[in-house]
C-alpha cells in the first residue's frame, strides 16, 4: 500500500510483552466503525467518523492511513479519543458520490496503539457517500459546524504537519496565558509559539521558513526523517514575539515546570522575534533573520543528534574540525564559567583570531558548541546565496559569503554538506511553503462565502515567440480551481477565500493546473544551460508594460499572486542569453 494520510504518535511503547513479565497483553480490535463499514448511500453533510476498539488505546497516537489510490475524506484538524479512550474520532469533509478507503494502521504505520503498547492489526474501512441532492441516509449526524480545513500529511517517521494557526495545544497550556503565549503552529511535528502581538504574516512566514528548511523539495514529506524525530523527542520549538524586549516577560512568566524541562534536555527552544522576520515583498529593509535563528534549532536539535560524527557541536566532529581551521586553530572554554560576563569563553587568547581565519565570531557569552552552531549556519547559507549580497556587511564575522568563496577557502565543509547521505538544503527558502497550498490544488472555488477576487495577467516568450494561454485552465469536470483561465488572453482568475490564512497564491500553483513545470530553471520542456536563460519580470500593469517599464524577480515559482497588485503583468521570456551553469 502506498500510505500517505494522518500517522501521528506522541509517545507510543512498542515494547509489547517486556512491560508485563512475559504475559502478552491483548491485541486491540476493531468493534464498530461509525459510518459503519461497508455502509452506501452515507450522509454527505456527515462531520465526524469515529472507529471503536475493545480496549483503552495509547492517547495522542493513531494512524489514519490511505492506500494512495482511493479517494480519503478531507480532514479537519486532528483526531481525539473519548474519555475511556477507546473511541478515536476525526472532523472530516465528504464529497457526494464517492467510494472512500481507510485504513487504520497498516503494514508501515502502526500507531492505533493499545496503552499496553500493543499495536492493533491494520484494518480496511471502506464506504459510498449518496448524492448530494437526496444527502444519503445511513448515518444520522448533526448538521456540520464551520470549521478551518486544512491538509495533513505525514513524513515517513509518522510526524504531523497542521500548518495552520490555531490555539495553544492542551498539553502545553503551561505556555498559554497573560506574559505568555496564546497562538501556535505546528510544522512537521515542530512547534512555533508566538504572542498576541506577533503578526500573523510574521508566524506565517517563520512557519513557511521552517518547512522548506526540513521539506526542500517542498513535496509535502520531510526530507529527513531521522532528523524530524530528534527534533520531536525534544520538543523542539521557535518562540516568537513582536519585539526583543518582550523577551524578558516571556522568561519571568514560564512556569518552572518549563525550566525543568528545558534543563533536562526535554524542551529545546530558539527564540525569533517579529521585528527581525522579514517575509519577502515586505518594505523593512533588513535581513530575514527568521534564516538564521530557525536554522540554529534544526541543526542543533536536529542535525547534531541525528550524525553527531558529521554534526555534533562539541569537539571531534567533522564540522567542528573544519570549523578549527576556519578559525585558524581550537579554541574552546574550560569552564562553563568562562562564558560568563567578558571573559575569554572560546576565544582565542586576547579575543584575536589568526590573520588566516574566515571565520572569526568575537562574543563572549558564545561558548564552543554556540561557535559550532554560527559556523553551520554561516557556512549553509553562503553556499544557498542568502549572504552573497552582505558580504562587506558581515565580513568583520565572516569572509566565505558566496558558495564559490565557500568551494574555494573551505572545500571541506562544502563537501560536507554537499553530501547527500544527511539530505541538507540545497535551495534557500522564501517562506512560499508550496505545500501550504496543497489543499488548493485539489480544492474548487465556492461563493457561498467572500473570497478574494483579482485578475493579474501572464505573458510567456519562448525563443522570441509569445506563447497562446488556453482558455480552461483550472477548470475541469465542474470543478473552478483557485487559479484559472476564461480565455486566451493571458488573463488569470485567483479566486481563493476571504478568510485564509495567506496573503495570496503562488504562481507555481496556477502551472500545476497548466501541467508545465515551471522554476528558475525549467519552463515547461525549456531548460536553462549555458546557452539559455529564463528571466521573470514584474509589470505594475499593462500600461507599464507597454512602456517596458518592469522589475526582475527571482522568485519564479514562488512569486505570490496577491490582491494588493490586481492587474500586474508577469512576464517569463526564455530563450538564448548569458545561460547558467548551476542548472541540473
Amino acid at each position: 500500500m502506498e500510505e500517505e494520510a494522518l500517522n501521528y504518535d506522541e509517545e507510543a511503547d512498542t515494547q509489547g510483552e517486556c512491560l508485563y513479565g512475559g504475559a502478552s497483553p491483548p491485541i486491540p480490535r476493531v468493534t464498530s466503525t461509525m459510518p459503519a463499514n461497508g455502509a452506501v448511500d452515507v450522509d454527505v453533510g456527515l462531520s465526524s467518523m469515529s472507529v471503536t476498539f475493545d480496549i483503552p488505546m495509547l492517547d495522542e497516537s493513531w494512524s489514519w492511513v490511505t492506500d494512495g489510490e482511493s479517494p480519503f475524506p478531507g480532514m479537519i484538524g486532528e483526531p481525539w479519543y473519548d474519555e475511556d479512550r477507546t473511541t478515536n474520532t476525526l472532523s472530516v469533509s465528504l464529497e457526494a458520490d464517492t467510494d472512500y478507503v481507510i485504513w487504520l494502521n497498516s503494514d508501515v504505520h502502526q500507531n492505533f496503539t493499545s496503552d499496553q503498547g500493543v499495536a492493533a492489526e491494520p484494518y480496511r474501512w471502506s464506504f459510498s457517500t449518496g448524492s448530494a441532492d437526496n444527502g444519503g441516509g445511513d448515518v444520522d449526524e448533526e448538521e456540520q459546524q464551520s470549521n478551518t480545513t486544512s491538509e495533513t500529511n505525514t513524513t515517513d517517521g509518522g510526524t504531523e504537519q497542521d500548518l495552520v494557526i490555531g490555539p495553544i495545544p492542551d498539553e502545553w497550556s503551561m505556555l498559554e496565558g497573560e506574559g505568555l503565549f496564546s497562538k501556535h503552529i505546528r510544522v512537521f511535528g515542530i512547534h512555533i509559539f508566538a504572542t498576541t502581538d506577533t503578526p500573523d504574516g510574521k508566524l506565517m512566514h517563520a512557519a513557511g521558513v521552517l518547512a522548506q528548511y526540513l521539506d526542500n523539495d517542498e513535496d509535502g514529506v520531510v526530507d529527513d526523517s531521522a532528523v524530524v524525530e530528534n527534533m520531536t523527542a525534544v520538543n523542539a520549538s521557535i518562540v516568537m514575539v513582536a519585539y526583543e524586549e518582550d523577551m524578558e516577560d516571556i522568561f519571568e512568566n514560564v512556569p518552572e515546570s518549563i525550566h525543568q524541562m528545558f534543563d533536562a534536555g526535554e524542551f529545546w527552544a530558539q527564540d525569533l522575534y517579529g521585528e527581525e522576520t522579514i517575509p519577502p515583498g515586505s518594505s523593512e529593509d533588513r535581513f530575514d533573520a527568521s534564516l538564521e535563528e530557525i536554522w540554529h534549532l534544526i541543526s542543533s536539535a536536529g542535525y547534531a543528534r541525528a550524525y553527531p560524527d558529521a554534526f555534533a557541536e562539541e569537539e571531534g566532529s567533522v564540522l567542528a574540525n573544519n570549523m578549527d581551521l576556519a578559525r585558524g586553530g581550537h579554541f574552546e572554554e574550560t569552564a562553563c564559567d568562562e562564558c560568563e560576563g567578558d571573559s575569554q569563553c572560546a576565544l582565542p587568547s586576547g579575543g584575536n583570531y589568526p590573520v588566516d581565519a574566515w571565520y572569526s565570531y568575537d562574543d563572549p557569552t558564545c561558548d564552543y558548541s554556540c561557535m559550532v552552531t554560527e559556523y553551520f549556519y554561516w557556512a549553509l547559507t553562503s553556499m544557498l546565496g542568502a549572504q552573497s549580497e552582505r558580504c562587506e556587511d558581515i565580513d568583520v564575522e565572516w569572509d566565505a559569503c558566496t558558495n564559490d568563496l565557500m568551494q574555494s577557502m573551505d572545500p571541506a565543509t562544502s563537501e560536507l554538506l554537499n553530501d547527500s547521505e544527511y539530505n541538507l538544503p540545497t535551495r534557500l527558502p522564501n517562506g512560499h511553503y508550496m505545500s501550504f497550498y496543497h489543499i488548493e490544488m485539489d480544492s474548487c472555488i465556492s461563493h457561498s462565502d467572500p473570497i478574494n477576487h483579482f485578475h493579474p495577467y501572464l505573458i510567456l516568450i519562448i525563443d522570441g515567440e509569445q506563447q497562446t494561454l488556453p482558455e480552461g485552465v483550472g477548470i475541469e469536470q465542474g470543478c473552478m480551481h483557485v487559479i484559472h483561465t476564461h480565455d486566451s488572453s493571458g488573463r488569470l482568475h485567483v479566486e481563493y477565500p476571504a478568510a485564509a490564512q495567506y496573503d495570496g497564491l503562488p504562481i507555481g500553483l496556477f502551472m500545476h493546473f497548466f501541467e508545465m513545470q515551471f522554476d528558475s530553471c525549467t519552463l515547461g520542456e525549456h531548460s536553462v544551460d549555458e546557452l539559455h536563460e529564463l528571466n521573470m519580470t514584474i509589470y505594475d500593469d499593462a500600461e507599464h508594460f507597454s512602456a517596458g517599464d518592469g522589475v526582475d524577480s527571482e522568485a519564479f515559482e514562488n512569486y505570490l499572486l496577491s490582491p494588493e497588485r490586481d492587474g500586474e503583468v508577469i512576464l517569463l521570456r526564455y530563450g538564448e542569453g548569458e545561460g547558467r551553469l548551476d542548472c541540473p
